[in-house]
Order: C-alpha cells, then sequence, then structure tokens
C-alpha cells in the first residue's frame, strides 16, 4: 500500500496570498426579506467570501 503524501507547494500560495486583494466584489446577500449588495473579498484557500463591511 502506498503511502499519501502532502505536497505543499510555497510559490502557488504565495501567489494567491499576493492576488489575494484583486479577487474583490459586490456581492448580492439576503439578510431576513432585504437583498444587499455589499462589497467583499474572495479568500481562494478556504474558497469563501468575506464581507469588507464586517458583516455576516
Amino acid at each position: 500500500m502506498a503511502r499519501h503524501e502532502i505536497v505543499v507547494h510555497p510559490h502557488l500560495d504565495a501567489l494567491l496570498l499576493v492576488a489575494e486583494p484583486a479577487w474583490r466584489a459586490t456581492v448580492a446577500v439576503v439578510r431576513g426579506q432585504e437583498l444587499q449588495s455589499v462589497p467583499a473579498l474572495f479568500v481562494p484557500r478556504p474558497r469563501r467570501w468575506a464581507p469588507l463591511d464586517g458583516g455576516a
């Protein structure tokens, strides 16, 4: 049985960190019954949108 290995590519991770600020957009979210446009930042490693206004 072959061993599983975790391979880290530091140059790729560093590139994502440098490029991260460029992944900004306005995201439409529903809060309660209201549709709002929220400025957000896409964080590539966890693949999530992080609101820039401090909201959730």
